[in-house]
């Protein structure tokens, strides 16, 4: 049965709940010359309905669909409307989408989108809207419950909860003539920075130093994203970050599933924290015996290995994850190993309270080098019998110029391989760099597609065995592999990720990032 207060209550909540939102005068030409000059937040979407569209290709989009459609509330709708899903977006979110906000603590936002009469019309009578006055001369109509405003100007309809009303009535009452977002240093200097064919377009103004500008790109079913801003807080990060090479991924092998590569400039703060470590150096000083022989190259790294190729195997894909620091010194390889040893005795340690024998410690060799293995997934895995733990290791040891800790010994040697030869890890972003980009300080490469591998055979074991019973007692709720079923297939529509970020002149941080599907 059809709710009259339902259709508002969704209506208000779908458009609503992106926050922010604008209109204006009739006569203005842009959404910008439509915004108050003192817009916090400005965004611009262009053809919503598209991206849409894009994203809800193949089967997890047809579920999504199906179950919009046949959910209490959005089901209301749509049927009171006689629309199915995609048509429902054609029809309201088919062209320019408004978002605006004063910015604040106060949550208060509008939006607008671009609709035409006989749509407008049929949203009225299909939805049970009731004309409530005017503001500022435009038709005002509430929902059956009254807590939905919806505002009908001659280009957009703009709609608010009752909190926003008053910020509503302000944007649409401004006078001709009055000063718009179009005509503020703020908005001319950032936008002409962004890519000029863009999608949607985002500006964020905290204050005089804290802005933020984001272009996004649509190519084909990909999206090329640029982001330029200022803000203090990014001070301290990259104070920490020095110019590093946007291609240096040392040995790691060229499936990795993703990676951050950056060069960490240690301060005085972090040189204070470095000196927690030396009780693992045997009377060394890790800041003045060890630091000086890094590189300040740092990768951060996630992988996995076939859960075949591993002691035991597994019916899933083995995560890895580790850490390479860049040695200027070889001879620190030999410190950094030691300091693990210790690290291994203390999980030694702390692994007894599962009452399941020692972590076995070896040394293991690969085409000439040497590394340390131990085996601490095997005692845990028996302890709160969870088998698909036990191939977790602490591998650690040299390869090539780098010192390499990760959790699997088949991928370390994956490493190898890349250092002697073979395919190794490399970024590059398609096109230059922006005009105002100085100094390359991190780059990330990922492959969602393969970490969805990595989560979909997890979660079909979990499907099928759920959690030990020790796991399952400290989760509240059970394990929504269903859910876990669709963030897979999403992250499957997309093949690389590629992101590199820049420092720029008096504090600004320039990213660029890049996401493809397969090809």
């Amino acid at each position: 049965m059809f709710h009259r207060s339902t259709p508002t209550r969704f209506f208000a909540a779908l458009f609503v709940s992106a926050t922010l939102a604008l209109a204006g005068p009739a006569s203005a030409q842009s959404p910008a010359e439509l915004a108050p000059a003192d817009t916090a937040v400005f965004v611009h979407i262009s053809e919503p309905a598209d991206w849409f569209g894009d994203l809800t290709q193949g089967p997890l989009g047809e579920k999504f669909r199906d179950q919009v459609e046949t959910a209490e509330g959005s089901g209301d709708l749509l049927a009171a409307l006689g629309m199915n899903l995609n048509e429902f977006m054609d029809a309201y979110f088919g062209g320019d989408v408004v978002l605006l906000s004063p910015g604040g603590d106060d949550d208060i936002g509008v939006l607008f989108t671009k609709v035409a009469d006989d749509q407008r019309d049929h949203a009225i009578d299909s939805l049970f809207l009731k004309r409530n006055g005017e503001i500022a001369g435009n038709a005002m109509y509430v929902g059956p419950d009254g807590d939905g405003v919806f505002v009908m100007t001659d280009d957009w309809v703009a709609m608010c909860d009752l909190n926003s009303v008053e910020y509503l009535t302000s944007v649409l009452s401004q006078a001709d003539g009055a000063p718009r977002l179009a005509d503020t240093d703020f908005y001319r200097k950032w936008t002409r920075e962004l890519p000029g064919e863009r999608a949607m377009t985002a500006l964020v103004y905290e204050s005089e130093d804290a802005q933020h500008a984001l272009g996004v790109v649509r190519k084909g079913k990909g999206l090329d994203a640029t982001y330029l801003g200022t803000s203090p807080d990014f001070d301290e990060l990259m104070g920490m970050l020095g110019e590093t090479d946007v291609a240096e991924f040392g040995p790691l092998p060229a499936d990795t599933i993703a990676a951050v590569s950056f060069n960490l400039e240690a301060n005085d703060e972090m040189r204070q924290q470095f000196a927690g470590l030396d009780p693992f150096l045997r009377g060394k000083s890790f800041v003045d015996d060890i630091l000086p022989k890094l590189d300040p190259t740092t990768l951060l790294f996630m992988g996995s290995v076939a859960g075949d190729s591993v002691d035991p195997k597994v019916d899933v894909e083995v995560p890895v994850v580790g850490l390479a620091l860049k040695m200027n010194d070889d001879s620190v390889a030999t410190d950094l190993a030691g300091m693990l040893d210790i690290a291994v005795v203390f999980a030694n340690l702390a692994i007894a309270e599962f009452q399941a024998g020692p972590v076995n410690q070896r040394t293991a060799t690969y085409k000439g080098s040497s590394f340390q293995v131990a085996e601490v997934g095997k005692p845990i895995a028996q302890g709160i019998e969870f088998p698909e733990l036990a191939p977790m290791q602490i591998v650690y040891g040299q390869v090539g110029d780098y010192f390499i800790v990760c959790t699997q010994e088949q991928f370390f040697k994956q490493c190898v391989d890349a250092n002697a030869g073979g395919k190794p890890m490399r970024i590059d972003v398609e096109g230059p760099a922006h005009r105002l980009a100085k100094t390359p300080v991190l780059a990330v490469t990922a492959r969602p597609d393969g970490f969805g591998r990595l989560l979909l055979s997890w979660v079909k074991m979990l499907d099928e065995k759920g959690l030990p019973d020790v796991l399952a007692a400290e989760v509240d709720a059970p394990v929504d592999t269903e859910t876990l079923f669709d963030v897979v297939q999403l992250m499957q529509q997309y093949s690389l990720m590629k992101m590199q970020v820049w420092s720029g002149d008096d504090g600004l941080v320039i990213g660029r990032a890049q996401l493809t599907p397969p090809q």
